[in-house]
């Protein structure tokens, strides 16, 4: 593996285990939310506390699936800098999409 793949990879472990970790207060704040029933804004907060959590979620994911592709084994390293620049404009797509379908 060469510098730049150690380093994109380390990024991307940071963006995982950040990104797992909003998610799981985003999660936190939605069941406290919904604990509170009265309230119909209470209610609307805790679906969104839910859907930022979900698409914390998704990012995490993306940092994971950019990993997978970007290990050496499956790349040759010939190229790779255009390759991941692709892979990280796809995810973004993707999760771009992902808002938009949620709409």
């Amino acid at each position: 593996m060469n510098n730049n793949q150690g380093n994109m990879n380390q990024q991307l472990n940071k963006i995982q285990q950040e990104s797992k970790k909003l998610a799981q207060q985003e999660q936190q704040n939605a069941a406290q939310l919904q604990q509170q029933q009265g309230s119909q804004k209470a209610q609307n907060m805790a679906q969104l506390e839910a859907q930022a959590a979900q698409e914390l979620e998704n990012m995490a994911q993306g940092a994971q699936n950019l990993q997978s592709q970007n290990s050496p084994k499956q790349q040759a390293n010939f190229g790779t800098e255009f390759a991941s620049e692709t892979d990280v404009q796809e995810v973004k797509r993707q999760n771009q999409q992902s808002q938009r379908n949620k709409k």
